[in-house]
This record gives structure tokens, C-alpha cells and sequence, in this order.
């Protein structure tokens, strides 16, 4: 007391606490609020910690930033018992968001399939993979065919997809989500009756659309010789 009044002493609010989660994890922002210490017993009644806000930073702000990361800024405002003051501090804290890889649609993915020296094994025809990425984040998908290899009166081509993150980075400091590989066997009957090399597939009309990370090396020739027509695109 002074002079006869009383005075109050009003809660603090504590600091708050930068957390980090995947993207596609769901989060109880009501558990992440900072805490109060109340200094007056008097000022504990009613007293309570409120989300005051939530907006999206701009990811420019956070020059160490992983690639793909979103960051939240979390605002939270301390009400206080009327007779100690009322609506007191604020207090901000930051919530990072990394990403979560991409995957495959498994319902979707090309199956082995088996076909003979006169069929196309244009993913066209063979069917193309799909991806989904659990928090909207840009993807590539790309395949490469491995040389084909002799089995008995077959050839046997293995389709390896991948499918990566896509990220720019000239602008941050590279991805904690990787991609992740699945493989596609194409089985080819040999109808010529040789045997002879990879040319035993090589039809007139062979075509190969090829997407290739730009990190990537290009086809080899023994990749390249089955195919009489090839596009090969960089991402």
C-alpha cells in the first residue's frame, strides 16, 4: 500500500517459445502459448493467455531458411484481472513449417506390364506416374530406363521413377525432403528369333520422352541406341 491504496501489481507474460514441425503435422496452437507469471495473488483471478493473431511471414525474411519452409508469426496477448489493469502485454512468436517429401499416388503408378518387339514402351502407353505433395509444394517426377538386359528370349528394361522436391536453391540453404525412387520392369518378348544386343528391340518406330532433373546426367548412347526417336527435357 501507499498512502493508504492498494496497489496491484499486474502478470507478466513469459517469452515465447520458437517451435518447428512438418508441414502436414497437425498443430494445437492452444499447447504452444506462452505462459504467464502472476506476481499478485490478487491479479490470478479471470487472468488468461489469448491468440491476438496469426499471419504468414514472408519467407525473404529468414535469409538461412531450409528451402520450402513456411514461417508463422503467432501473436498471443495476456487479459489480466480488471483491477490489476486489464488487457495487458503481447508478446509474438514464430512457428517454422519444413516440408514433407512428395510421394507417389500408389493407386495410379505404372504396373509391370509385358509387351512384345512391335509395341511402343512409351510411358504414353505404359502408363505415367502421379505424385502428391501433402502441403502443396512444386515437384518434378522423371523417369530413366536402364540398358535392357537379356532374359531367355526377353528383354527386361527396369523404369526407374523419381520424384523430387522442386526447389530454388539459389534462395535458401537446400531441403530436409528428399523424393524418393520406384521402379516400373517392362518385359519385352523377342520376336526376332536373334538375340543379338540391344538392337533386338530397336523397331522403326521406338520413341522415348525422357524428364531429367537438371542436376542429372544425360542418357548414355547405350541407353539412347534402343529408341529411334528421343525428347529429352530438363527440369
Amino acid at each position: 500500500t501507499e498512502a493508504g491504496m492498494v496497489v496491484r501489481r499486474p502478470p507478466v507474460l513469459g517469452g515465447a517459445t520458437s517451435y518447428t514441425f512438418r508441414c502436414d503435422q497437425e498443430i494445437n496452437l492452444e499447447s504452444l502459448k506462452p505462459l504467464s507469471r502472476f506476481i499478485d495473488p490478487e491479479c490470478t483471478e479471470g487472468a488468461q493467455v489469448k491468440l491476438l493473431n496469426q499471419s504468414i511471414l514472408p519467407a525473404t525474411d529468414f535469409p538461412n531458411r531450409i528451402c520450402g519452409s513456411t514461417f508463422m508469426e503467432v501473436t498471443w496477448q495476456l487479459h489480466d484481472n480488471p483491477v490489476c489493469g486489464g488487457i495487458s502485454e503481447t508478446v509474438a512468436q514464430i512457428i517454422t513449417l519444413e516440408p514433407a517429401p512428395p510421394a507417389f499416388v500408389s493407386s495410379s503408378f505404372p504396373a509391370d506390364v509385358r509387351v512384345n518387339t512391335e509395341q511402343s514402351t512409351d510411358p504414353m502407353e505404359l502408363g505415367v506416374a502421379e505424385g502428391v505433395s501433402p502441403c502443396r509444394q512444386e515437384f518434378d517426377i522423371f523417369y530413366v530406363d536402364s540398358d535392357p538386359v537379356r532374359d531367355a528370349s526377353t528383354w527386361i528394361v527396369s523404369r526407374v521413377w523419381s520424384i523430387v522436391p522442386f526447389f530454388n536453391t539459389s534462395v535458401c540453404s537446400g531441403a530436409t525432403a528428399s523424393g524418393s525412387n520406384r521402379t516400373q520392369t517392362i518385359t519385352i518378348r523377342d520376336e526376332t528369333g536373334g538375340g543379338g544386343g540391344a538392337n533386338t528391340i530397336h523397331k522403326d518406330d521406338n520413341r522415348l520422352i525422357a524428364s531429367i532433373g537438371n542436376w542429372q546426367a544425360c542418357p548414355t548412347d547405350a541407353q539412347m541406341e534402343a529408341y529411334t526417336h528421343v525428347l529429352v527435357s530438363f527440369a
